[in-house]
């Protein structure tokens, strides 16, 4: 994966992020997620694997999604207790790295494309760590990624 520019992905005022003691379902399933391209797939996450909205996230959509005008647009973030629109997987992602579990990189992936070009290569820190193996045995014990309760918070 060394072909790419990778470029540092900031998120600004944390502020402007959804607090993890709000997150439900896809938040703590897409942490499991991302753990796993970061163990397996040098960090880099598929883009046919996220819940993408085309009107938030268009460059971040798959190739799968570009050939098939595929899309998730029509779903909506599970949190602890309610819905949000106009929020996917790549909106929970940006959620995770305000919340500092991880950090995340992007790069160009085809020139003369406007759609369906980034990528993103994701690493937990060492919050995240704690957190995704807190998670791995929230799991293990045979409970929902809707149920899980962070045990601690780590600085």
């Amino acid at each position: 994966m060394n072909k790419y520019i990778w470029n540092p992905y900031e998120v600004g005022d944390t502020e402007a992020y959804i607090a993890m003691e709000r997150w439900g379902k896809d938040h703590w399933s897409l942490l499991a997620y991302v753990e796993t391209r970061a163990v397996d797939h040098q960090g880099i996450l598929n883009g046919d694997h996220m819940r993408t909205n085309l009107r938030l996230h268009r460059e971040m959509q798959g190739d799968v999604q570009y050939r098939r005008g595929m899309g998730s647009s029509e779903h909506s973030t599970r949190l602890k207790s309610e819905y949000i629109d106009n929020h996917d997987d790549w909106s929970c992602l940006e959620d995770l790295i305000a919340a500092g579990l991880i950090t995340a990189e992007t790069a160009q992936i085809y020139f003369n494309r406007m759609f369906a070009n980034t990528i993103a290569r994701i690493k937990l820190t060492e919050k995240g760590q704690v957190m995704a193996e807190q998670l791995r045995r929230h799991k293990t014990n045979g409970d929902n990624f809707s149920n899980f309760e962070p045990q601690q918070e780590v600085a």
